[in-house]
């Protein structure tokens, strides 16, 4: 009980500290609201097929951007700030603290995932009341696609802490990998799978994300069920990332 008291106390210091920069809150939430907002209405009446279905880009967008969110608000925002913390000797001095660096770690995790529930919220219900996109079809499929997702893109997320040297270069790597990829894995658009940039963005786990995420929430109620072979590749990327994360993940700043 005293190990989970202090782990709680964690938690709500890490939920004040990322409320309490508006960046942080700017460019998780309300990035993606905007995107949603101003794609939505100026695509309103555009039409897409995926197999012998009709969707409009509306009910296509609303899914993608709640993927665009939770892997925000995971993959990104952990790889910056265990970068800044490391660079700043904060990671180093949680090793000799009664809370631990395991327990901080997963503090961290838990309140990028109290964060990932805010977003899925707040896209699909602003999804909902301002494009008129349908209520999920499964939710507790598309509820449970998107954490699992989560936890993956988290995985991930330390594991690129590993590879930023410093503080100072982590916003330009993460978007630098994180934008292109997003733009090539159809969160933004459709993109066919059989098009040289759907073959390409198929070797990343956002593509594979993006379309489980919108195979759950069967917008019209007759698109197919979640593949298996998508849930398997967003696994297995999961998986690398956290083994990677544990041997090669360094607690102390780099020496320049």
């Amino acid at each position: 009980m005293h190990n989970l008291r202090k782990l709680l106390r964690q938690i709500q210091f890490e939920q004040r500290a990322f409320w309490r920069n508006p960046a942080s809150a700017v460019f998780t939430f309300v990035f993606p609201v905007i995107i949603l907002v101003v794609l939505g209405n100026v695509n309103s009446h555009a039409h897409f097929r995926v197999g012998a279905h009709s969707y409009t880009y509306d009910d296509y967008l609303a899914p993608a951007m709640s993927a665009y969110g939770i892997i925000s608000a995971t993959f990104v925002s952990l790889a910056m700030i265990l970068s800044i913390r490391r660079d700043s000797g904060v990671l180093k001095r949680f090793q000799g603290t009664p809370l631990g660096s395991t327990m901080f770690i997963v503090s961290i995790l838990i309140s990028s995932l109290i964060n990932v529930i805010i977003m899925m919220v707040l896209t699909i219900g602003l999804g909902m009341i301002s494009l008129g996109v349908h209520f999920p079809a499964n939710m507790l499929e598309t509820v449970a696609i998107m954490l699992f997702g989560a936890v993956c893109f988290a995985g991930l997320g330390v594991a690129m802490a590993a590879f930023i040297p410093n503080s100072d270069a982590a916003p330009a790597i993460v978007n630098g990998i994180f934008f292109p990829i997003a733009f090539i894995s159809g969160i933004f658009f459709p993109i066919s799978s059989t098009s040289i940039l759907g073959r390409i963005g198929n070797f990343f786990p956002i593509s594979h994300y993006s379309t489980a995420v919108f195979d759950a929430y069967n917008p019209i109620g007759t698109a197919p069920s979640v593949a298996g072979s998508d849930v398997l590749i967003l696994a297995v990327w999961g998986l690398v990332g956290i083994l990677f994360a544990i041997r090669r993940f360094k607690w102390e700043p780099s020496r320049r």
